[in-house]
């Protein structure tokens, strides 16, 4: 049984952008049958530091390159799943997902071939449109963090 247990590490990010003082967070709508919406985020890579996955993750799902990282923001977020398609499926995989906060001034998006839609929202409509709790765990940290900077918000 334990040869059906995989272990994955991830990183990824929540990227914010300022729009007439307000704070705008972007979610990406995922290509699979469920069609989760989420952060951008993805596989760490052998020797890869979390931080440099982060940031690769952003540029190949979003197309984003202007990244300003907010220090005093690292979470650890951990979840399973059952594979349910390819040569796994069946399989358990714990996840551990490293998320960081992210800054840009960029608005458009690129979209990879993994996801079909994005939006830029406020906090309380990512709340709503964010699949998973674990993702509006993590949210609200971020905005928690955020609206204690007079810089972000109010």
């Amino acid at each position: 049984m334990s040869e059906d247990i995989r272990k994955e590490k991830s990183a990824g990010a929540v990227i914010f952008r300022l729009e007439d003082g307000e704070i705008l967070y972007l979610l990406i709508k995922h290509k699979s049958k469920e069609g989760h919406w989420s952060f951008p985020k993805g596989n760490i890579e052998e020797g890869e530091m979390p931080i440099d996955a982060a940031k690769r993750e952003i540029k190949e799902e979003t197309g984003i390159t202007s990244l300003e990282m907010i220090d005093g923001f690292e979470e650890e977020n951990y979840y399973s799943f059952i594979v349910k398609h390819g040569s796994n499926k069946g399989h358990k995989v714990f996840k551990k997902v490293v998320f960081y906060l992210v800054c840009t001034e960029e608005s458009g998006v690129e979209l990879s071939f993994e996801h079909t839609d994005f939006a830029w929202v406020c906090y309380s409509d990512a709340r709503d449109i964010l699949t998973y709790e674990n993702s509006n765990q993590v949210l609200d940290k971020a905005n928690k963090l955020l609206t204690k900077n007079k810089h972000y918000g109010d």
